[in-house]
């Protein structure tokens, strides 16, 4: 439950500011707490922009947490051709009662997003063991995280076909002490649309998992350590 809050938002000119501070109930073993979270971003270069964000509190335990960082994303949307090139990058770094170093995340990428012809991207983001974003969510730490994506698609100007897609795309995530922890390769060589709006999709899919450790999925049931590959194809 929450007692009171206060928020705060705005832009003046190139500037755009946000606050938000709110007061939580005490909530299982965490004490009743002050959560606040501000971000500044600064518009740049035409249609780019710049930022920071800060956050303290943590709503699940009385552990003392604050998370800062900056970003920086890029637009140009004057290539030729009509295309468009996006890229960003973003550090953030936390501060958790107890746990020293090896706490900050970082991430970078380049695309170029297209409803026509080809579009293509690439991300890659590193999040240290001890990052802990206690007002956001983080579902894997001390992990590196690479994605990838190429496509074309083609609009025929006539026929029953409106788009049709074919595409290849990727992600890989790796401890940062070493090793593949999981990764997913997925090719699309049919994905259409017709002109009535149904859509007919071929994927197929290669994955890779590592286990370290046994992992129970039911009582009695456990998957022992080792390498698991798998393949699908659907529609």
């Amino acid at each position: 439950d929450l007692d009171y809050g206060a928020k705060l938002s705005g832009r003046v000119g190139d500037w755009e500011l946000g606050l938000l501070s709110i007061r939580q109930d005490a909530f299982g073993a965490a004490d009743a707490d002050i959560l606040s979270v501000a971000r500044v971003k600064l518009g740049v270069l035409r249609e780019s922009s710049v930022g920071i964000i800060a956050t303290d509190g943590n709503p699940g335990s009385n552990i003392d947490n604050s998370v800062a960082g900056f970003d920086f994303l890029y637009r140009n949307s004057r290539l030729p051709g009509g295309r468009r090139l996006e890229s960003e990058l973003w550090f953030q770094q936390s501060d958790t009662e107890g746990l020293v170093d090896e706490d900050s995340a970082f991430g970078a990428g380049i695309r170029v997003p297209s409803a026509e012809g080809f579009r293509g991207g690439v991300q890659h983001r590193r999040y240290e063991r001890n990052f802990n974003p206690a007002l956001g969510f983080l579902n894997r730490r001390g992990v590196t995280d690479t994605t990838f994506d190429v496509g074309h698609t083609l609009w025929p100007s006539g026929g029953a076909v409106q788009s049709w897609l074919i595409s290849f795309d990727g992600q890989r995530i790796e401890r940062i002490d070493g090793g593949l922890q999981s990764q997913s390769l997925n090719f699309r060589p049919i994905d259409i649309t017709n002109r009535s709006g149904d859509r007919v999709d071929v994927i197929n899919r290669v994955s890779k998992e590592n286990l370290i450790e046994p992992f129970e999925i039911f009582p009695g049931i456990v998957i022992p350590p080792g390498d698991y590959s798998f393949r699908d194809s659907g529609g």
